[in-house]
């Protein structure tokens, strides 16, 4: 599942070799980086420090469950990947968001 493009779509690669990647970077670029942005914005928006912090509040949690299926929308629009398989992967993101080992400082606000 999503290691090929919509029918109607040719491969950018002539022998198939980035259209296997592509899909799956996308899914990272368009699942982890704007989860991590949206946990972000939405934790400095609360006053949070962390990632960490921002992930307790169920309001950052459900904005992003809201962002990530917004995301997942458009990834199945595009790739062969299953509802199941993405929402899956997606609860995977914001789990590790919840990993108190890898917690990112939230950026300080410079115009204070």
């Amino acid at each position: 599942m999503g290691y090929r493009r919509k029918p109607d779509e040719e491969p950018e690669d002539p022998l198939g070799r980035r259209s296997l990647r592509e899909p799956y970077i996308e899914r990272k670029l368009f699942s982890v980086n704007t989860g991590h942005a949206t946990v972000a914005y939405t934790g400095k928006a609360l006053g949070y420090e962390t990632i960490g912090e921002a992930v307790k509040d169920d309001r950052v949690v459900d904005q992003v469950t809201r962002v990530l299926a917004e995301t997942r929308s458009l990834l199945l629009a595009k790739w062969d990947f299953s509802k199941e398989e993405l929402e899956e992967y997606h609860a995977q993101v914001i789990n590790r968001f919840k990993n108190p080992y890898i917690s990112d400082d939230i950026w300080p606000d410079t115009n204070s």
